[in-house]
């Protein structure tokens, strides 16, 4: 570290919620628990959902170049290859003006440039890999940086020779999170503390395949009057899910994203849901018996993601293509899952953002 000044830290990221909540967990871990630390929060221009814009609105923050939506419908995904020129450009050019000590990569492509350069100029660099399987753009840096953090230990092994560079942090999550008691949840909610409750959703940006099927059970179920709802749509289905609720006789909270999620994890009985690597952090983290449904277009991750909640009971795992209205009301209807709680999960019990910004910490100290 150079004397003098502070310690230098830029943390580049994604644009899903996946990426952006762990990278501004630790960046708030690192300002507030580390004296004489500055972070910076590097991410694409335009992130995939409001929420995680008004997470980083506080921060320190800079953009990297993202193809405009007219690019991306022609293109695609190969939109972001077009740009990463003048993402590598950016890249360099903040790495200069900053002159960082360490550089934190949380994965996607838009890590790379970044990583890469900050090698070339004899930068610390350390990249955090959220999912059990690690990403292309995670693979491919794990030869390069000096540190590898991972969120389960099922990913050491598939690192190769690179996995002697890791360590198990656990995923850091979401800063505000906590276990709150069931009675203030549900009041939070304005919710029966005593009525079974499941709470539904399909990760930052929503399913709808899982919105559409469960709101079809729902209507499908006889007792449905005894069910609490709370679903979460993402923006896009968030009307379509609200009026096909409407009168169906279930106690249903719909919301397209929800900020103060400790309340609806702590009232839930059961949880059903896609497999990002937020997502099952959070559920072993609040104990919740779970039915997990992985999105099939995600290379595996989420499957993989799912088998560490299926390996430690708390998951009932189905694939995508399984899913009905029918299947969803039959897991109602038996109430297959109590409401224990577990933490057996390895890296549950773990602070992931304390130990991920010390990691960080202790790369300015070599």
């Amino acid at each position: 570290m150079n004397s003098g000044r502070p310690r230098r830290v830029l943390v580049v990221t994604g644009r899903s919620g996946g990426h952006i909540f762990p990278a501004v967990s630790v960046i708030e871990r690192l300002c507030s628990g580390v004296r004489g630390t500055e972070a910076v929060l590097v991410l694409p221009e335009k992130t995939a959902l409001p929420s995680a814009e008004k997470k980083c609105a506080g921060l320190r923050s800079a953009v990297l170049p993202y193809p405009p939506p007219a690019l991306r419908r022609v293109l695609g995904g190969y939109a972001v290859l077009l740009y990463l020129p003048a993402v590598f450009l950016k890249s360099f050019f903040l790495l200069v003006y900053s002159r960082p000590d360490v550089v934190a990569g949380f994965g996607s492509v838009y890590s790379v440039p970044m990583i890469l350069l900050a090698r070339l100029l004899g930068i610390r660099t350390i990249i955090h890999e959220q999912n059990v399987i690690p990403g292309k753009a995670n693979l491919f840096l794990s030869y390069l940086c000096d540190r590898i953090a991972v969120s389960f230990d099922g990913t050491i092994g598939r690192l190769g020779r690179a996995g002697a560079k890791a360590v198990l942090t656990g995923n850091p999550l979401r800063s505000g999170l906590r276990k709150v008691e069931r009675t203030e949840a549900a009041a939070f909610l304005g919710m029966d503390a005593g009525k079974f409750t499941v709470l539904v959703t399909g990760g930052s940006q929503g399913s709808s395949r899982i919105n559409d099927c469960f709101v079809r059970a729902v209507n499908l179920l006889e007792a449905r009057d005894k069910l609490q709802i709370i679903h979460l749509t993402g923006s896009r289905d968030y009307r379509a899910v609200k009026k096909a609720y409407a009168g169906c006789g279930a106690d249903v909270r719909v919301f397209e994203f929800l900020a103060s999620m400790e309340y609806a994890y702590s009232a839930a009985d059961l949880i059903i849901s896609r497999a990002g690597a937020m997502t099952v952090s959070e559920i072993i983290y609040y104990g919740i018996p779970a039915v997990i449904i992985p999105y099939p277009f995600a290379g595996k991750h989420q499957d993989a993601n799912a088998g560490v909640l299926k390996r430690s009971g708390l998951a009932e795992v189905i694939a995508d293509a399984e899913v009905s209205p029918e299947a969803l009301r039959g897991i109602l209807e038996k109430a297959l899952f109590g409401r224990g709680r577990s933490e057996a999960v390895s890296g549950a019990g773990k602070d992931a953002a304390g130990l991920l910004a010390e990691e960080i910490i202790s790369l300015t100290c070599r």
